[in-house]
């Protein structure tokens, strides 16, 4: 799929989402800041993010990590 002009897999955008999942909830957070955490990253991967998704991935899902396990 493209999405804002940046071709996309949907099978590299689910295993990314399957990884960061499993990253939050083998961290021991709550499945629900987890499954939230992974849908940011997602999103962020999904969308090309300027100038470079690779930096804001990893900001965005430990933000979202961060934020939504103080819940």
């Amino acid at each position: 799929y493209v999405i804002a002009g940046a071709r996309r897999s949907l099978d590299g955008t689910l295993a990314g989402f399957a990884v960061a999942l499993a990253i939050g909830l083998g961290l021991g957070f709550a499945p629900f800041a987890a499954l939230g955490a992974a849908l940011v990253f997602t999103a962020v991967d999904a969308y090309p993010v300027k100038p470079d998704d690779n930096f804001w991935i990893p900001v965005a899902f430990s933000a979202a990590l961060f934020l939504l396990g103080r819940l």
